[in-house]
């Protein structure tokens, strides 16, 4: 399996949506065999997180805050 834009995003999203309702995707962007994608979420109080999947096991390997 090798993940597209479309697929990374689509799981970074449902990953997310279990604690957070409003996710909105920045940008995705693979480099090597990891998609790193960026993501705000938040009505009030903007948050970003960033979400490193494997592009071939589809697997989360990190999801963390961003500095603004």
């Amino acid at each position: 399996m090798c993940l597209d834009s479309s697929r990374a995003t689509e799981i970074a999203t449902k990953f997310l949506e279990q604690q957070h309702s409003d996710i909105i995707i920045e940008e995705a962007v693979l480099d090597g065999e990891i998609w790193t994608v960026n993501v705000s979420h938040g009505l009030i109080k903007k948050q970003n997180k960033q979400v490193k999947i494997d592009a071939r096991t589809a697997k989360i390997l990190e999801c963390y805050f961003m500095k603004s």
